[in-house]
């Protein structure tokens, strides 16, 4: 998980977001679908980091609905931070009148 957020950053340094994005996903989805190395909570913090990047990134290019799924995404794991994704979720449904018609 470290060393795809240490490409994450690179890739936005050098202005590549839509690349970034695409390495947090990978992040984050190698965590939910069962990487063992999320045992460890060092770990934790580094798919959680991935993952509120993401968010911010969709946010910045104005992508609201994908933003509120990948914190809704975040808000289903077991990890500390899962409270803090869930009401990011929540809170950027409401700043754009956003509804999950799934739900």
């Amino acid at each position: 998980a470290r060393t795809g957020c240490q490409l994450v950053k690179a890739l936005e340094a050098s202005g590549s977001n839509a690349e970034a994005l695409e390495a947090c996903h990978d992040v984050v989805d190698t965590g939910i679908n069962g990487d063992p190395g999320l045992e460890n909570p060092g770990d934790f913090f580094w798919f959680y980091w991935a993952g509120f990047r993401a968010v911010k990134l969709l946010e910045d290019s104005k992508q609201y609905e994908a933003a509120a799924r990948m914190a809704e995404k975040l808000a289903k794991t077991a990890g500390d931070r899962a409270a803090d994704a869930k009401a990011l979720a929540t809170d950027i449904r409401l700043k754009h009148f956003l509804w999950d018609e799934t739900k």
